[in-house]
């Protein structure tokens, strides 16, 4: 698994994680002004978002908290969840 924590801007954030786990942001105050792409394995977090693109089979999941998304989310195939309700 991977941790991103702190207080980040990111222009453009682009997960493309193969191995066992996670990209956990849970708890970091994370913001992506131009593209979230998730587009291999699973993102959790709850962050301000401008654009987001989640690729086929790929997951973002909310770490239960409010995620805004202010431009356009385009989902390909992918699947979006909720960490509380997950289990």
């Amino acid at each position: 698994p991977q941790t991103l924590a702190g207080n980040t801007t990111f222009n453009n954030l682009t997960i493309a994680h193969s191995g066992a786990g996670n990209v956990d942001a849970t708890g970091s105050t994370l913001a992506v002004t131009g593209l979230l792409r998730v587009q291999t394995g699973t993102f959790i977090s709850s962050s301000s978002f401008n654009n987001v693109q989640i690729d086929s089979g790929q997951t973002l999941q909310s770490t239960g908290a409010t995620m805004n998304v202010s431009g356009e989310w385009t989902n390909n195939g992918g699947r979006v969840t909720d960490r509380k309700r997950a289990g």
